[in-house]
């Protein structure tokens, strides 16, 4: 992801991490232009396939935006929230990265970035809740499913 936003220019090779690391957009090119050379192409119909370095990060840029408005939508939509009524706290080092383009399709007017994005993730997992979630599934063809009794589906027979 930071090669992906390196190569958009999204980030400042000589300033990353504060000016304690400085980035290589070249390397990152070609390490996509590597890894672009040794992916099969797609010939379909009306399939472009990815051709240059900037047209993969573009695409990893998009597949994970959409991966994290899918989560959002989980802890808004999904549990009757108008995600339009909130304001979007982003969190991680590269949230702000993010942030804009995910208010945008969740139709968003307000963005928050905290002072120290990064911290203010491990504060979040420092104060959740610890839970356990338990499944387990049972495999039974479903008409006889009526006639099992609860406690021998719960003990798997």
């Amino acid at each position: 992801m930071t090669d992906a936003n390196l190569i958009l220019g999204r980030l400042d090779p000589d300033h990353f991490l504060g000016g304690t690391y400085r980035l290589d957009p070249r390397a990152a090119e070609e390490s996509f232009a590597e890894f672009l050379r040794r992916t099969p192409r797609r010939h379909d119909a009306g399939h472009a396939g990815l051709k240059k370095p900037l047209d993969l990060a573009r695409g990893i840029v998009a597949v994970s935006n959409a991966t994290m408005e899918r989560a959002l939508r989980v802890v808004s939509v999904e549990r009757g929230h108008d995600p339009r009524d909130f304001a979007l706290i982003c969190f991680g080092g590269a949230g702000g990265l993010h942030a804009a383009e995910l208010a945008q399709s969740l139709g968003l007017a307000d963005v928050v970035i905290p002072r120290n994005p990064g911290a203010f993730s491990a504060l979040g997992i420092l104060l959740s809740d610890v839970i356990k979630d338990v499944s387990q599934s049972v495999l039974l063809p479903v008409p006889s499913v009526g006639s099992v009794p609860p406690a021998e589906l719960a003990a798997g027979r």
